[in-house]
């Protein structure tokens, strides 16, 4: 049974806020080889809350994110990236990294893939 588009709009919400956060945190280090992948998804995300979305186009996006914690990218993947010591920024990141894998990973829908 298809998830309604209401659910699904405030699912990418969430997405998006929490990128934003990762965000944050991957631009406090210096040369973070994830920046600009996370930078890409966050745009495509934010497009598609203010211009619509289909099931399609939010199960790529959820494979694109999800892509980066277990395909090489740069210097490894994202699921082993290390922030760099004594950067205070960092305190939250392996948070703001689980949530933002959770958070596109609920965007999926198995029916429509």
């Amino acid at each position: 049974m298809p998830v309604a588009a209401e659910i699904r709009r405030l699912q990418l919400l969430r997405l998006v806020e929490t990128l934003h956060d990762l965000l944050g945190i991957l631009r406090a280090i210096p040369a973070c080889p994830h920046t600009a992948h996370f930078s890409v998804c966050a745009e495509r995300a934010a497009h598609f809350l203010s211009h619509g979305f289909t099931q399609r186009e939010l199960t790529d996006l959820s494979a694109t994110i999800c892509h980066a914690y277990g395909e090489p990218c740069g210097r490894g993947t994202f699921a082993s990236y290390e922030t760099p010591a004594g950067l205070s920024e960092t305190t939250n990141f392996d948070t703001f990294r689980r949530a933002a894998f959770d958070r596109a990973l609920a965007l999926r829908n198995p029916e429509a893939e």
